[in-house]
């Protein structure tokens, strides 16, 4: 007697040979070419790139190269030890100090003291894990509105707020 919990087998051996696997294709490795230093290195302003050009594309690597070719190297010119030129260091952009906004900043903080208030009521220690975990998500949105009110980054400090308050609420029960 066979139960359910019997192995499966197949009924009928299958018709004709296993299939074949081809072999992977062969791999051609290209080699790394430098570009050859210059004799005569360009002064300071030579070498700077005008302000808004985009450096040139790479050339594309050759096509249909196959691994019974052979590999033609050129051939290497004399290296001059001469120093290398350094590209002018560029100074980093300032971001535009945003303008203060007391009427949205008052805002985003009523927002925030009420996520806050709302978070203090929660008992922590009734909640699932699910919720403590939610309840600590919460907490952490409310510090990231904050620095984002530091930044005077009022929409996203408005956003950051109005999730903290939201997941304030539900985990109060959606009053």
């Amino acid at each position: 007697m066979t139960g359910a919990c019997a192995k499966a087998q197949a009924k009928a051996t299958p018709d004709g040979p296993p299939l074949m696997v081809p072999a992977p294709p062969p791999r051609v490795l290209l080699p790394v070419e430098e570009p050859p230093l210059a004799e005569n290195p360009p002064t300071q302003e030579e070498s700077a790139p005008p302000p808004a050009s985009r450096p040139a594309p790479r050339p594309a690597p050759p096509r249909n190269r196959t691994a019974t070719q052979p590999q033609q190297t050129p051939p290497e010119e004399p290296r001059t030890d001469a120093p290398a030129v350094q590209p002018p260091a560029t100074e980093p952009v300032a971001r535009p100090v945003a303008q203060a906004d007391p009427a949205a900043e008052r805002r985003v903080r009523d927002v925030l003291r009420r996520a806050a208030s709302d978070l203090g009521r929660v008992d922590y220690r009734r909640l699932s894990a699910d919720g403590q975990g939610q309840y600590e998500n919460a907490k952490r949105i409310n510090d990231q509105a904050e620095a984002a009110l530091k930044d005077r980054n009022y929409s996203f400090a408005t956003t950051l707020a109005d999730k903290a308050a939201a997941i304030a609420t539900e985990l109060l029960g959606g009053r």
